[in-house]
């Protein structure tokens, strides 16, 4: 319904705002499920933090369906102001619903942001759960003043509010003024000023934030008749940026802890595997009479792999992913800040086998004689074997040593 010429329709279409609105929407939509999924492929269970993007997600939602229904009259009445529409029969009445559409969608709006700043303080209070007291502190601090701009943002619009929810005789003979004018534009800025400070202290991105309020001029359009007025599509767009940026990035954090479990589940096999070869007494070259000795088999734990270039990159692998670890509150045992149940079995898996890596040196003397005894049942021929007797474990290495050089001499 908007005529060609505007300020507005040169700066966004009725099409081109509905379009975007909705692609951003789609978008976050794609990014909640995704996160919600990984919160349960991971954990099996949902966050706090989960609770607050959920609560964003049902005012994004509020916000599409009021931008769906209202565009129309929206843009209509812009066309109005710049004298290129007439008036309806139902003019009065859609435009004070519009009106009132518009100041909710912005109360959400703000909600909305502040949701979304809480969710990161809660991620970055699990991280922070094993700091020390300081960072709690800090912490508190920094979430009761977040709290308190939250608040300060949405009561400071309460006066600017009055021209949206308090009627279209008072929207037109209040609110057209030079004053209101200077007022919004306070308020707008102090709101901007708010996010930007709030943003700072979460050490979440500003750039949309930034970029709104760099956009303070497009508030106001001028018109034909020479005044000035509200551009609502403007800063419904703008306001709809934000959000959405902001909360496509609160949810990407999530596909980070899906690759970190993907990783654990995977090193878990591993850790399994290398304990049921130290179990069997697995030796990767078991050296024949006469013989150099032949690499059983390849993989991760064999000598030759560890040795070169390929092993080198998998205990850099490991050593950043056990890094990576703690970013989603997964600590040495694989003790988490929450329930776990799917790798409370690896948390005592890698326990057993870092027991089993402590004692396997103990018998590593042991293990070698046993090698070497079975090797000389099986010649056969011409070799003859000591009776087995109880020896000290000194002498039983200084037999072990001998035996060996023995075979090498063969």
């Amino acid at each position: 319904m908007a005529s060609s010429g505007t300020a507005t329709s040169s700066q966004l279409s009725q099409s081109a705002f509905l379009g975007i609105n909705w692609f951003l929407f789609a978008l976050c939509f794609i990014a909640f499920v995704s996160r919600i999924y990984i919160r349960w492929v991971c954990f099996r269970r949902l966050l706090a933090e989960d609770f607050l993007m959920l609560a964003a997600m049902l005012l994004l939602i509020g916000i599409e369906a009021l931008s769906q229904y209202y565009a129309g009259f929206i843009y209509h009445l812009m066309a109005y102001v710049n004298g290129t529409a007439t008036i309806g029969p139902d003019f009065v009445i859609n435009t004070e619903g519009m009106l009132k559409s518009c100041g909710s969608a912005i109360i959400m709006f703000l909600i909305g942001f502040y949701f979304i700043k809480v969710n990161f303080l809660l991620f970055f209070y699990r991280l922070g759960s094993r700091a020390a007291r300081i960072f709690r502190i800090v912490w508190w601090v920094v979430f009761g003043i977040v709290l308190v701009c939250g608040i300060a943002s949405v009561t400071m619009g309460v006066p600017t509010f009055k021209c949206l929810f308090g009627g279209i005789l008072y929207t037109f003979t209040t609110c057209e003024t030079v004053e209101y004018e200077n007022k919004f534009f306070t308020y707008f800025r102090a709101s901007v000023a708010l996010d930007i400070f709030t943003d700072a202290l979460i050490g979440f991105t500003v750039v949309a934030t930034v970029l709104r309020g760099a956009l303070l001029s497009e508030v106001f359009e001028q018109t034909e008749q020479g005044g000035k007025a509200f551009n609502i599509p403007w800063v419904w767009f703008w306001f709809h940026v934000e959000l959405c940026t902001a909360f496509i990035v609160a949810c990407l954090v999530s596909f980070r802890s899906l690759f970190v479990y993907r990783e654990q589940q995977s090193s878990a096999a591993l850790r399994a595997a290398a304990m049921q070869r130290r179990r069997s007494h697995y030796h990767p070259y078991p050296a024949a009479v006469g013989g150099s000795g032949t690499l059983q088999g390849s993989g991760n734990g064999s000598r030759g792999t560890l040795a070169g270039f390929r092993g080198r990159i998998k205990l850099f692998q490991d050593s950043v992913l056990e890094t990576c670890r703690t970013l989603e509150g997964v600590f040495d045992g694989e003790v988490t800040l929450v329930d776990m149940p799917e790798l409370s079995g690896r948390s005592h898996l890698v326990a057993v086998a870092e027991h089993e890596s402590g004692t396997i040196e103990e018998h590593a003397h042991e293990n070698i004689s046993n090698h070497v005894h079975d090797d000389l049942e099986h010649q056969g021929e011409g070799i003859t074997v000591l009776d087995t007797v109880s020896v000290s474990p000194m002498e039983q290495d200084r037999r072990s040593a001998s035996t060996s050089l023995s075979l090498d001499s063969l």
